[in-house]
């Protein structure tokens, strides 16, 4: 080979080179099944109130999805759908079952131990 590469040249020594890390590799057996970048949906939630809770809901219920991002004028439904899953994860454990959760009635479905940790009771207010 002159001092000067050129394309043929680089094809060739890349396709032996490839070629050869091909060979090495696959004479080695893979740990398991290797999990690809593409392999789950990244979803992003605009607007996070009865409708987007409920969307919220059947999107983190299945494996190929992860929710990356919430967003809602309104902050206060923004703050329940980011609170909402670690919460009912809270309840699952305490209870020891699988959680059904209803988005709009809020609630678990026939479970009334679930159904008494999702809220509690406030105190009466103050009265002069």
């Amino acid at each position: 080979m002159t001092g000067r590469f050129n394309r043929r040249d680089f094809l060739r020594t890349s396709t032996l080179a490839a070629g050869a890390v091909a060979v090495g590799f696959g004479a080695a057996p893979a740990p398991g099944p290797v999990i690809g970048a593409n392999d789950r949906i990244s979803l992003g939630f605009i607007g996070t109130g009865r409708m987007g809770r409920g969307n919220l809901r059947h999107a983190q219920a299945t494996q190929e999805t992860r929710v990356v991002a919430l967003c809602d004028v309104y902050r206060p439904n923004t703050a329940r759908a980011s609170s909402l899953l670690p919460h009912l994860g809270n309840i699952a454990y305490r209870t020891g079952a699988r959680l059904e959760w209803d988005a709009r009635t809020e609630r678990c479905r026939e479970n009334a131990a679930a159904n008494e940790l999702v809220g509690r009771e406030y105190r009466t207010p103050w009265k002069i």
